[in-house]
């Protein structure tokens, strides 16, 4: 793992905004005219995440408090809920005031159905070659 700054080109400003008085539509309008002529990087697609936090639920206080610095936890993937995930990712979500950064571990596939158990995950960590100090 590396500290913040290491990879600073890898860093981004994330930035979210309330807006009451518009509609989606409109909203949408707006952004799809802007002069930056932002523009859709990915295809249609259905990702999927595990978030992973601690007893005392530090990550959801830290989100809900507007903690500047903090880190989120979690395992994505990208296609169906239920079945087996050949391709899931181990991510850190690194956020440092405005900028934000992600560093990402692959995992072993696994299997997800609706009696899934944390142990499950467990076993995953265990299986998959990552750094020790992301296992626990």
């Amino acid at each position: 793992m590396t500290t913040f700054f290491e990879n600073i080109s890898e860093c981004r400003y994330e930035r979210k905004f309330v807006v009451s008085a518009l509609s989606i539509k409109e909203v949408e309008s707006i952004v799809k005219t802007h002069p930056a002529n932002f523009s859709e990087i990915f295809y249609l697609r259905s990702v999927n995440n595990i978030y992973l936090d601690s007893f005392g639920l530090k990550s959801y206080f830290d989100r809900i408090d507007g903690v500047a610095d903090s880190t989120k936890v979690r395992i994505r993937w990208y296609g169906d809920l239920f079945g087996y995930i050949a391709k899931p990712a181990l991510e850190l979500k690194i956020k440092h005031g405005p900028l934000g950064r992600k560093e990402t571990f692959p995992l072993k596939g696994f299997s997800l159905d609706r009696d899934f158990k944390f142990e499950t995950v467990r076993g995953v960590f265990k299986n998959s070659e990552i750094h020790d100090v992301l296992k626990s």
